[in-house]
């Protein structure tokens, strides 16, 4: 099969487009306008507390689940 069809191929996998959106939702563009809206509502403290507990942990199944998904894409390219 020709590569080019392969990655056609796995570009529409369901778990592709998942994690495109796990990372445009995780994205730093997003962190700072969620703080400008905590600002907005003066909670920047509470808006820094939550991300000092919950940034870590949403960053590393950020990128736990993304290398699963390279990995599953590598072998069905047969890279």
């Amino acid at each position: 099969m020709n590569i080019s069809v392969l990655q056609a191929e796995a570009l529409s996998f369901h778990t592709t487009w998942a994690v495109l959106w796990l990372w445009k939702l995780c994205a730093a563009d997003i962190f700072l306008e969620l703080t400008i809206v905590a600002i907005f509502f003066d909670k920047l403290w509470r808006w820094v507390v939550l991300v000092n507990y919950v940034g870590p942990a949403t960053l590393a199944i950020t990128v736990v689940l993304s290398q699963m998904h390279v990995i599953m894409v590598r072998q069905y390219l047969g890279v």
